[in-house]
């Protein structure tokens, strides 16, 4: 009882208010100041402080958070805004973010923004837009948002804009006061970034990018700097002494060493020798690395694997291609979508193993009808049916799904196959003519002359007699 009376809340006692003289009132903090009489309390603020002031046209709050660009982005968005309202909204919209683009381009929202002002700007706002974020394109196009804004300054920039995002791949120019996002601010170093590109290529965000890009300068007119890239992912020309030596400039340095002219000769060869076949490794390493991170559907992709399959063909490397083909067996489908990807596809075959070759047929289950009539994926059919080991599997595999989507159709045996398909009729037409033992048939020459230069070199092309061997053959040529 003692404890809980010490603890009890005992009321404070009343206390008198002490009456304040007019002389004390000054004194008194909480006394209350009395208005003036030409005092406007009804234009002072709610705490009663200075007096507020009246508001004019260019107080209105800059749109510089997330969802005041927002908010204009949803004025000018619509295809059917007011072309006036569409207009001022942008114009605020790029006061607002003016040297802050590349930045912001990394933020979800804001990349939305940047992206519909690109579309709907003008061409003086767009060549401003375009001035500020192509420096900064190499490091955009690998962030997950900022990629887009990429993408769309690669669509409606123009000209410009693909030869300002290829000097920055390129590192032809370098920015050092641009600070790009997830950077930490230094200054870059003056210096030429050769394999920039092949990294890009290979990145999970931004091979999509490189493709694109190389597509806007071909569109543009700039052939020969599209064809510095596709050569930057073959690492052609990568070492300033092979172009020395390939050009002569340098013929005597390697003879400062060696004076006789035969020993400067084997030098030169060694050299070139050498630099190649680092090349070919060196894209045989970067096939690879698109195909284990699912990026072989680019249409860059597979230009670079016919170049490298013909060049590793003209030198005799076919180990590599051998190699190479199991890598490419899952994403057949993908690659012979293009020209230059079913043509790399067919080296690949040539130069597979028997089980490798079996992966290529399995991937194409249930699509060899479709294959057989599309204007790449067709050669593909071509090549597997013609060099593949096991008779059986090929025919119930390749061609009898073609013979079975032509049961339903009455047509004479001189017409398509599959309905509507003159490809597959050449396919199944073909092997049933090479199978013929008279070489003068007169219906294998009339389909020969029908064919054209790269269907011939397909079908015509055997494979390397370095591959018909066993596995321990194999590994000791190695």
């Amino acid at each position: 009882n003692g404890a809980a009376h010490h603890h009890r809340k005992r009321p404070r006692p009343a206390t008198t208010a002490k009456a304040t003289t007019p002389g004390d009132e000054k004194n008194t903090s909480r006394a209350k100041k009395r208005p003036r009489a030409d005092d406007d309390t009804s234009a002072r603020d709610h705490k009663g402080g200075r007096p507020k002031r009246p508001k004019r046209d260019d107080d209105a709050p800059k749109p510089t958070s997330a969802d005041a660009l927002t908010k204009l982005w949803n004025k000018f968005r619509v295809k059917m805004a007011d072309p006036k309202v569409r207009t001022a909204a942008i114009a605020k919209v790029l006061t607002a973010t003016r040297g802050r683009l590349a930045s912001l381009a990394a933020r979800h929202a804001e990349a939305r923004v940047i992206q519909t002002t690109l579309r709907y700007a003008d061409p003086e706002q767009r060549a401003a837009m375009v001035a500020e974020l192509a420096p900064a394109f190499l490091d955009l196009a690998k962030l997950p948002y900022a990629r887009h804004v990429c993408l769309a300054l690669l669509r409606h920039g123009g000209k410009d804009a693909a030869l300002g995002a290829f000097r920055s791949v390129t590192g032809s120019t370098q920015h050092d006061k641009t600070k790009t996002p997830q950077s930490s601010g230094k200054p870059k170093k003056q210096q030429q970034h050769h394999g920039a590109f092949a990294k890009l290529a290979a990145h999970a965000t931004g091979a999509k990018v490189a493709d694109a890009l190389v597509t806007a300068l071909t569109a543009c007119g700039e052939t020969s700097k599209a064809a510095e890239l596709r050569s930057r992912l073959l690492f052609e020309g990568a070492s300033t002494l092979l172009q020395k030596l390939a050009t002569g400039d340098a013929a005597t340095t390697a003879t400062k060493k060696k004076t006789s002219a035969g020993a400067a000769a084997d030098e030169k060869d060694t050299i070139v020798t050498r630099e190649a076949r680092d090349a070919r490794e060196k894209t045989d390493r970067f096939l690879t690395r698109l195909t284990d991170k699912a990026l072989a559907h680019h249409a860059l992709a597979h230009e670079t694997l016919r170049a490298h399959a013909v060049r590793c063909a003209e030198v005799g490397d076919f180990a590599r291609l051998r190699t190479l083909a199991s890598h490419f067996a899952d994403a057949a489908l993908h690659v012979a979508s293009s020209r230059a990807g079913a043509l790399g596809l067919c080296h690949l075959v040539e130069c597979a193993d028997a089980k490798t070759r079996k992966r290529f047929i399995k991937t194409l289950k249930g699509k060899v009808a479709a294959c057989a009539d599309h204007a790449h994926a067709y050669l593909l059919v071509w090549r597997l049916a013609d060099v593949c080991d096991d008779t059986v599997a090929s025919f119930d595999k390749l061609l009898k799904p073609l013979l079975h989507a032509s049961a339903d159709a009455s047509t004479p045996e001189d017409e398509a196959i599959v309905p509507g398909s003159r490809r597959a009729t050449r396919l199944v037409a073909w092997f049933a003519a090479c199978s013929d033992d008279d070489d003068d048939d007169d219906g294998k020459t009339k389909l020969s002359t029908s064919l054209d230069a790269t269907e011939v070199d397909v079908l015509e092309r055997r494979r390397p007699e370095s591959l018909v061997v066993g596995d321990d053959d194999l590994r000791a040529a190695k």
